[in-house]
């Protein structure tokens, strides 16, 4: 009974050892091929290894362990490579992740973010050229809506900032136009220098409005030919230790050119930033305080 016995097992023994033999040779293909950075095939390897050999919990582990590894790993390359503005490597990324663990959501999203940063590019790409032709608002409107949809995308936040670099600021204050841009001739000595001022409203049609403490005694001694209305005024403005202020591009307000008054005329100017992820009540406390303003109005973008 016994021999019987042994004979009937040993090739069973032998089938096992066999089996065995090819699994560990399956299960150290596919861990070299891991190493390697060929997931896909080093996965299929471990798998039938694991299969091969079903008792064998190692084979199992590794698999397992190997597979989430494999698949965080492309997803890091994958981000990486977005946010480098290499769509194609991120794409392959994302799609290896998915022949190894189908509907994975972050590959499903960056690849749907993909196809955003696509068509972000496009539009980043005029406006850019809009920026190159000084078109500032232009650009700007292309960068906003870019940023709309994606706060987060660094290449229009560049572009955004260089265009508020590159603006000046943005004064109210109009510049003055003459009848006809009319030029001026004056040819007075020793005269009122309210009568200065009516002379020059007659000659340009230019409305000049005097503060209550410009004095009407001062004497003016003007002597220009053909100059602009603005340099005949300041000629007059020096004599007389007055200054001006621009309320519109044909009305001017004359005032001593003292502390006190400058104070109480002094020019307001306006200035539009658009933001993007700050809340609009810490940016006007902010702005508040940096530049000592009494008053500043937000609103929000639709």
């Amino acid at each position: 009974m016994r021999n019987s016995w042994c004979r009937r097992a040993g090739p069973i023994l032998i089938l096992l050892l066999v089996a065995g033999c090819a699994a560990e040779r399956l299960h150290r293909q596919g861990i070299n091929a891991m190493d390697s950075g060929e997931y896909e095939n080093g996965l299929a390897l471990l798998n039938e290894a694991a299969h091969a050999d079903p008792h064998n919990m190692s084979y199992r582990f590794d698999y397992a362990t190997r597979r989430a590894a494999a698949v965080l790993g492309l997803l890091n390359i994958a981000d990486s490579a977005r946010a480098k503005r290499q769509l194609d490597v991120a794409a392959g990324a994302y799609k290896r992740v998915l022949a190894i663990e189908p509907g994975n959501d972050r590959a499903l999203s960056g690849l749907a973010a993909l196809d955003s940063d696509a068509r972000h590019g496009e539009v980043l790409a005029q406006a850019n050229k809009d920026f190159s032709r000084k078109d500032y608002d232009a650009a700007e409107a292309k960068v906003r809506t870019i940023l709309h949809e994606d706060p987060g995308y660094a290449p229009a936040q560049e572009l955004e900032a260089r265009i508020t670099a590159t603006r000046a600021p943005t004064s109210v204050a109009p510049r003055l136009k003459t009848r006809d841009n009319h030029r001026v001739t004056l040819q007075l000595r020793d005269a009122p220098t309210k009568m200065v001022f009516e002379v020059l409203s007659r000659e340009t049609g230019i409305n000049f409005i005097l503060d209550k403490d410009v004095k009407g005694d001062t004497k003016t001694t003007i002597f220009v030919t053909d100059v602009p209305v603005e340099q005949a005024i300041d000629l007059v403005l020096d004599q007389n230790a007055l200054a001006r202020q621009i309320l519109a591009d044909n009305m001017v307000l004359i005032y001593p050119n003292i502390a006190s008054k400058q104070k109480d005329y002094e020019q307001q100017m306006v200035r539009t930033f658009y933001l993007t992820n700050s809340a609009p009540k810490d940016v006007e406390s902010m702005l508040k305080t940096v530049l000592g303003a009494k008053t500043i109005f937000s609103t929000r973008a639709a």
